[in-house]
């Protein structure tokens, strides 16, 4: 039996997924690798997100999904995940909703994209740990903007007139943050896959971790 104290169920930790379909993801980097390779690439980000933040002891995870009518292949594609349609017209609105669902179910409430292939399972957790002194959690991303969002109230404030997919998004967010009075701690900044040049650099990194693990395969059958 789960205690009612758990982390599982006080930690809710929301996932925001589009289906990868060729032309609807990954639109500026499908303008440099074409929009079949951009999608591949978004499925590979998204797989490897949801791969490393899976945790049965530390938070529940939510999907956010959209377009909703695709729910089958979602399902299809993740088959024991929960989801929920992404809600709003803005993507400020589409998260204040996400944080209003998740904190109905928990004490604290995360949301985090699948651009950023490094989140982890601890890094979600030292996240939702930081939520017990602070109000508000930001993990900045190297662009500018960031990369995981955590709070135990929705502030809908934080979430108004940001201008999305801009170098200007965290400094924006921290300024409302202060406006605010809210208490806010910066969690490790980690890069995103958005230009060719991240793919290119996510590419490299990938391949070296790869040829690192068969040479260490290699050496253990020896």
């Amino acid at each position: 039996m789960t205690d009612k104290h758990s982390g599982a169920d006080r930690n809710m930790l929301g996932i925001f997924l589009k289906y990868p379909a060729a032309g609807q993801v990954k639109t500026r980097l499908a303008a440099a690798i074409g929009p079949e390779k951009a999608a591949e690439c978004y499925r590979s980000l998204a797989e490897l997100v949801l791969a490393g933040t899976a945790s049965s002891e530390r938070y529940r995870r939510i999907l956010f999904i959209t377009p909703e009518e695709r729910i089958l292949d979602f399902v299809r594609w993740m088959p024991d995940e929960s989801f929920l349609p992404q809600r709003g017209t803005t993507l400020g609105e589409r998260m204040v909703d996400a944080f209003e669902q998740l904190l109905l179910q928990g004490e604290r409430a995360a949301l985090i994209g699948t651009d950023a292939p490094d989140v982890s399972v601890d890094l979600a957790a030292a996240a939702f740990a930081a939520l017990d002194e602070n109000d508000l959690v930001l993990g900045p991303a190297l662009d500018g903007g960031y990369y995981l969002i955590g709070m135990k109230r929705p502030h809908r404030f934080l979430f108004e007139d940001i201008a999305w997919s801009t170098p200007s998004v965290l400094a924006a967010t921290l300024g409302k943050a202060k406006a605010l009075g809210l208490s806010c701690k910066l969690m490790q900044a980690l890069g995103d896959i958005d230009t060719v040049e991240d793919y290119a650099e996510w590419q490299g990194r990938m391949k070296s971790q790869n040829s690192e693990l068969r040479i260490q395969e290699s050496g253990g059958a020896e």
